[in-house]
């Protein structure tokens, strides 16, 4: 028979087949499966095989959850050849995850954060123009940090103002349009660089000429929001850098709003601009804010009174 760390290996291969990741996924199931192969050699995964595994670890209950939750598709996987495998319930030991509500910046918030990294960067070279163009970048399409540290300058065509995204989450590559506006900076950047010729070169660049990483920028980026005087908000988490997607995912529902747009067709295409591979990815980034609760309210009593 199989070892378990033998069909771990096709389940993932399977996956990555159908263009998922399974970055943190894998290195999961990995372990899962040297435990099993261990302790319970040749037997099918049962609920009670995957809690013994997950109580040797000393993590919290979420992070546990979040075990459990990787472990479930593959048991499905598995269940599909062999029918003596349990498939893990849902939320046996509770959810994985606890949303806080995100810091929404506002436009004064942006522009103090840009103008705090044209600040704080000025101790070397680029450094100001890199820290403030990719905030910028950010705030105006949304891309995930991840993605944007990814770029390299053949991804970003400023004749066309479309970016090649090709380190997503979810999709092999998409495209992102950008505004004009934001193409000007972008070129204005670009023109800093004294090997822009080079495309294959990385777009950002960090102190010492590769390409910015990302533990640099996140430290670099705490120092700009106390520059920047952005703290805690009230019932908020903490600013961080990510929040800049979702202030741009709330941005652009209240745009739809404001222009009377179907907002389900608009939701549908804004997920399809940020890269999700469905719908409830997106409204993971919507919050509640008070200028977009107002314009929906005026919305729906409209629409009561067109039903009256």
């Amino acid at each position: 028979m199989n070892s378990m760390m033998m069909k771990v290996c096709q389940y993932i291969d399977y996956r990555r087949s159908l263009g998922n990741k399974l970055a943190t996924e894998s290195n999961v199931l990995k372990s899962f499966a040297r435990y099993a192969d261990t302790y319970a050699p040749d037997e099918p995964v049962s609920t009670k095989l995957v809690l013994a595994w997950i109580e040797t670890s000393k993590a919290k209950r979420m992070c546990k959850a979040k075990r459990m939750d990787a472990l479930r598709p593959f048991t499905r996987y598995l269940f599909a050849e062999d029918t003596h495998t349990e498939i893990l319930p849902t939320h046996l030991l509770g959810r994985s995850f606890e949303r806080t509500t995100p810091y929404i910046y506002t436009k004064e918030d942006i522009r103090a954060l840009m103008h705090a990294a044209d600040i704080v960067g000025r101790d070397y070279r680029l450094n100001h123009e890199t820290y403030k163009t990719l905030i910028g970048l950010l705030a105006c399409t949304g891309l995930r940090i991840h993605e944007a540290l990814a770029l390299n300058c053949s991804d970003v065509d400023l004749n066309e103002n479309i970016i090649t995204v090709r380190e997503s989450k979810n999709l092999p590559m998409r495209l992102v349009p950008f505004e004009a506006s934001t193409s000007i900076a972008l070129l204005a950047y670009s023109r800093l660089r004294d090997d822009r010729h080079r495309m294959g070169i990385p777009f950002f660049r960090g102190p010492w000429g590769g390409r910015l990483r990302y533990d640099t920028f996140t430290k670099v980026f705490r120092v700009i929001r106390k520059k920047a005087n952005i703290t805690d908000g009230k019932g908020m988490a903490t600013p961080t850098i990510y929040h800049l997607r979702h202030t741009f995912a709330c941005n652009c529902l209240l745009n739809c709003y404001r222009a009377n747009k179907d907002i389900d067709k608009s939701i549908h295409a804004l997920s399809v601009y940020l890269g999700h591979s469905n719908l409830a990815s997106t409204y993971w980034y919507l919050t509640g804010i008070p200028e977009l609760m107002t314009l929906s309210a005026a919305r729906f009593k409209r629409c009561e009174g067109y039903c009256k």
